[in-house]
């Protein structure tokens, strides 16, 4: 890449900034202004943000791998499989997981994630007002994917910790810090999964520990890979989806009024959310052959940023993409990526999502933001809310 292509597409990657991450719809639109920005930080990078550059590119494992990482900058964990894999390989450790969290399967969960929720909510609804995001955008999916693998629902701080640990770090650029707290999770994983080869149960844990592919046994590293990839995007996504959809429906009492209305528009709500909110804003692919972008040039060995949250705030495809707008026609948002590497757990996450929304409706009249100032926002690896102060009557 030339320096004066460089100069000219220069854009700084400003999704770690409070204010940013809380509503990082300008920075989205400074990196739409070209077909492709590009960013020093982390090393230096593209960004493809405009929604029919990175569909065509999701589209295009060939080119945009995979197989090198995904995330800028990287976790300091071992290349993890399924995530970190282009097809042949990808597929094979997809479909067992594909299998578990299919449609059908994850909707025999509903009774259970429901009892989960309300009894999360009857913790809070005693009182006048409740952050949201603290206390059901945190646990909901931490208690739904511990209780997946099989995991003690105690456990879920635990993990909570560690991954915040692990991914906050990250960010901040403090390698030994965040590589100290995936030890501690993939630690504790590996006890579950030999735990599970001499106890086995009818848990995930105990499909991973039984997984065979192309008829050998997957190995304990392979397997501990797969139980973190499950906890992490299990968890740290859905976490920012639950809590965005509280928060854009607790500050929009119009929608919230044609939802209590009208409960078969709740999906139309969700997958609003899941479009602003985007909890993967981005994911890296590394080049393995040159590519063109809308005139730019990408060639083999670049890394790149396929800009999800961009993509989905797109006017040349979503009208007034800044506004929480039901009914919308054709949303066809990328909040859970696109192409073979398209989210695996995204029927677990519509679920968990509609259910919190239905008994927040079924336990308050109405429920409104207590303080616009006091949310909060940040941007780790995923991006997710830190603070949903609401109040009810």
């Amino acid at each position: 890449m030339g320096q004066e292509q460089e100069v000219l597409h220069d854009v700084a990657f400003r999704l770690h900034e409070a204010e940013v991450a809380k509503e990082p719809g300008s920075f989205y639109e400074e990196v739409r202004q070209c077909p492709v920005a590009h960013s020093s930080d982390h090393g230096g990078f593209w960004m493809i943000g405009r929604y029919e550059d990175v569909h065509a590119a999701t589209r295009n494992p060939k080119a945009f791998s995979s197989a090198d990482g995904v995330l800028i900058p990287r976790l300091p964990i071992p290349p993890q499989v399924c995530l970190e894999q282009d097809d042949p390989d990808h597929a094979h450790f997809r479909h067992p997981i594909q299998a578990w969290l299919s449609p059908g399967r994850v909707a025999e969960l509903e009774p259970r994630i429901r009892e989960v929720v309300r009894s999360l909510i009857q913790d809070f609804a005693s009182g006048e007002h409740a952050d949201v995001a603290l206390a059901l955008g945190e646990p909901v999916p931490a208690i739904i994917a511990a209780m997946l693998l099989g995991m003690p629902q105690d456990h879920w701080p635990i993990f909570r910790d560690q991954m915040a640990r692990c991914l906050g770090n990250t960010a901040n650029e403090k390698p030994e810090e965040a590589a100290i707290a995936a030890g501690e999770m993939m630690t504790m994983l590996g006890e579950a999964l030999e735990d599970r080869r001499s106890n086995p149960r009818d848990d995930l844990v105990t499909v991973i520990s039984e997984l065979v592919i192309d008829g050998k046994p997957i190995s304990s590293d392979e397997a501990i890979s797969m139980l973190f990839l499950i906890l992490g995007a299990g968890h740290e996504t859905t976490a920012g989806a639950i809590a965005g959809l509280l928060y854009y429906v607790a500050r929009d009492l119009d929608a919230q009024k044609e939802l209590r209305a009208d409960p078969t528009k709740i999906t139309e709500a969700v997958e609003e959310a899941l479009r602003l909110v985007s909890p993967l804003p981005g994911m890296a692919r590394h080049m393995k052959e040159s590519a063109d972008v809308g005139g730019t040039t990408l060639n083999e060995g670049e890394w790149v940023m396929l800009m999800f949250g961009s993509a989905n705030r797109d006017p040349a495809v979503f009208e007034d993409p800044e506004a929480f707008r039901l009914g919308r026609a054709n949303n066809r948002h990328m909040a859970f990526g696109g192409g073979v590497h398209r989210c695996v757990g995204a029927p677990l996450a519509r679920l968990e999502m509609r259910i919190v929304l239905e008994e927040m409706f079924d336990a308050f009249s109405e429920f409104t933001l207590d303080d616009e100032g006091a949310v909060s926002a940040r941007y780790g690896t995923s991006r997710g809310y830190l603070r949903v102060p609401v109040r009810w009557r």
